[in-house]
């Protein structure tokens, strides 16, 4: 015969089934809260992550356009293209010259550097940005979105070069095998402007240095920051001294001042 159940035992048994409703309630309570913290938190980091890099790619690239020469109009502009070349969570970051500031940085005490804004000369930029990016479970929790801000500065720094170069008459002596050998003398007065020799156009000292001059001017003109980076001064001696050329991002007067230290006339 069958074991029947009293009254008693029916009871207990309806409130163990209606104690474990409750468990699985709580449970999926708890499960819902694990998947916004692992899935929603995990899609903000990578929100995060792909905003910095969007507003740094936006920063430089501004500073690479000012580093060429760019106008400040033209260097926001680019700012703006690159931010909507980067994509935060499958949409392209969208931002307004709003959004760019350009100025310079300043070196402090601290060994920190801030960017100051509308300062010149104008070699820094900083981008800030923000998105709205709808979340998984964490609406469920009454947070709909997550909305992080970011900034991003970057800065060149504008290189001065200054020659210091002996044009006394030792620079004269030819090279082509016959050491400390002067050319003819012409009667110039020693050392300024020009020494009393008229060095060898090819094989002097000074012919040389001149090539080498050239070549390292050519460098920094195809050099990334080119021209715009790069400022060169120059500053020969002989029996005195002379500021031939003062800091300038047009190389051509140390050019031109090199070849008539060379020439007769």
């Amino acid at each position: 015969m069958g074991t029947r159940l009293g009254f008693g035992d029916r009871w207990r048994a309806r409130r163990r089934r209606g104690a474990i409703i409750v468990l699985v309630a709580l449970a999926l309570v708890i499960l819902f809260a694990a998947a916004a913290f692992s899935v929603d938190i995990a899609y903000m980091f990578l929100a995060e992550e792909q905003l910095h890099a969007a507003t740094d790619a936006a920063a430089k690239a501004a500073v690479v356009s000012l580093s060429q020469g760019s106008d400040q109009h033209t260097a926001t502009n680019t700012a703006i293209s690159y931010a909507a070349a980067n994509v935060v969570c499958g949409k392209p970051l969208t931002i307004t010259a709003d959004n760019v500031s350009l100025g310079k940085v300043a070196y402090s005490q601290s060994g920190l550097w801030s960017f100051v804004a509308a300062g010149t000369p104008t070699a820094a930029a900083q981008v800030t940005a923000t998105v709205s990016v709808p979340l998984f479970f964490a609406p469920l929790l009454g947070t709909p979105t997550f909305s992080p801000i970011k900034t991003s500065t970057a800065a060149f720094v504008r290189n001065k070069w200054c020659f210091v170069f002996d044009r006394s008459g030792s620079m004269c002596f030819d090279m082509s095998g016959t050491d400390w050998q002067y050319p003819p003398r012409l009667g110039y007065h020693y050392g300024y402007p020009r020494s009393p020799y008229v060095p060898n156009g090819a094989q002097s000292r000074l012919a040389n240095l001149r090539t080498g001059a050239n070549t390292f001017l050519t460098a920094l003109t195809n050099s990334p920051g080119g021209t715009a980076e790069n400022q060169v001064a120059m500053i020969t001696f002989g029996d005195s001294a002379a500021t031939d050329c003062t800091f300038s991002s047009n190389y051509s007067p140390i050019t031109n001042r090199l070849n008539y230290y060379l020439s007769t006339n």
